[in-house]
């Protein structure tokens, strides 16, 4: 069995690392004309709300306040097909959520590194829509304060995404505005999960790892992450805000983990190669 399952997670990181590079040849400037090439730098804060479980830590919901910070950056390119974005995003998320009687405390967060190769459908002069592949990779853990023996739960998982945009040209107050949506779902990886009650000891000081590497799809790991933003040209640059949704959820080994948080977020966009957004020109993306 043991055999079974490692032959298993052989072949998903032979397909991972097959689907990256494929993803890196895509973005080799030798298929691209870069000459017009329109890039966006983005920097956007987010406070809202969290709601998060893990069974490997307790059997009940915390629930608190969150911080988020991305940086994304954005261009255009043409390629063989037509036009596409190429997309790189790096977010950091905080909790802090307490259990309802207020008797215990969830420290949460971590990292998201995340690259998506699009492909731009233009509807008309209002709309456009992208879509296409990434592959995203998260750190992070969850620390409960009153608990002695397996007080943290890491959260390691490397996956193959599926995204998704839609850019709608408005005029408000005689001004050029742009609504964007985003939603990006984690299709198929790894993860990485102890069993239950397996303790940090076991399978760091005593060399107990197997079942810690899961084969991680949309049915044991049903995730998604929706960005609505309102982007409002100011000066020589781009203010943007709106609300971000991020629904992380999985099931390894009978532990339940789960961790949804909802934030208005805030913040501002820089291009680059394009006239300034301050001027009656509609906002490339």
């Amino acid at each position: 069995m043991k055999k079974y399952k490692h032959t298993s997670i052989k072949k998903v990181l032979s397909a991972l690392i097959m689907s990256c590079c494929i993803l890196n040849a895509m973005a080799q400037d030798g298929d691209f004309e870069t000459n017009d090439k329109v890039i966006m730098r983005s920097t956007i804060f987010g406070v809202g709300y969290a709601n998060v479980l893990d069974t490997y830590l307790s059997s009940y919901n915390y629930t608190g306040g969150n911080i988020d910070f991305i940086y994304e950056s954005m261009h255009t390119r043409e390629y063989k097909l037509g036009e596409a974005f190429s997309q790189t995003m790096v977010e950091l998320n905080l909790a802090k959520t307490d259990n309802r009687a207020g008797t215990a405390t969830d420290y949460s967060g971590g990292m998201t590194v995340a690259s998506y190769f699009q492909h731009i459908f233009k509807i008309n002069d209002k709309l456009k829509l992208a879509a296409g592949p990434g592959a995203s990779f998260y750190a992070g853990c969850v620390y409960n304060d009153r608990n002695g023996n397996n007080p943290a739960q890491a959260k390691l998982n490397f996956m193959v995404d599926v995204s998704a945009q839609a850019f709608y040209n408005i005029r408000v107050l005689k001004k050029n505005m742009q609504l964007r949506y985003e939603v990006i779902v984690p299709l198929l990886g790894v993860a990485y999960s102890p069993e239950y009650g397996q303790s940090y000891y076991e399978q760091f000081i005593l060399g107990d790892h197997s079942n810690t590497v899961k084969f991680a799809n949309m049915f044991n790991m049903p995730s998604a992450k929706n960005m609505l933003t309102l982007n409002i040209p100011f000066y020589d640059s781009v203010l943007r805000v709106g609300v971000l949704g991020n629904y992380q959820q999985s099931r390894f080994n009978s532990i339940k983990y789960h961790s949804y948080t909802t934030s208005i977020i805030f913040g501002y966009s820089k291009y680059l190669n394009f006239v300034k957004p301050s001027k009656n020109s509609p906002l490339p993306f």
